[in-house]
């Protein structure tokens, strides 16, 4: 399907800082066929951790421990737009979320961990404990 995809041509197992830059075209990534189905589900784990480690430094920066996957999302295209930050990753998220499956799986994704304004994310220690 994707002849061109230069992670499966040369086995990478994990997208990286540098590896990004050496493999993904910008102006192809929204074009059906530039990747393979096995470097998108890469790509989206690398976005996974992008935005991981975003939350953790929000939260050890504002000392807030609860926020909503929009804040989130909003805060990596924010750190995006800073022109002094961008070679760093928040770049390349926003760049993975030109595919539309990278930017479906991403959203559900944050939006499951985080929870959407108005819809916490499900207490796991109170599921089943319901009030009978």
């Amino acid at each position: 399907m994707a002849t061109a995809d230069a992670c499966d041509k040369w086995g990478l197992k994990y997208f990286a800082l540098e590896s990004f830059v050496r493999l993904i075209d910008s102006s192809q990534i929204a074009h059906p066929g530039y990747l393979s189905p096995m470097t998108v589900a890469k790509l989206i784990a690398y976005c996974l951790q992008i935005a991981e480690s975003t939350a953790e430094s929000m939260e050890a920066l504002t000392g807030r421990a609860r926020y909503h996957g929009e804040q989130l999302i909003e805060q990596i295209f924010g750190l995006a737009r800073d022109n002094r930050l961008a070679t760093l990753p928040w770049q390349q998220f926003v760049t993975s979320t030109r595919h539309p499956t990278v930017r479906w799986a991403i959203n559900n994704a944050v939006m499951n961990r985080w929870g959407a304004e108005g819809f916490a994310p499900e207490d796991k220690a109170s599921v089943g404990n319901e009030p009978a």
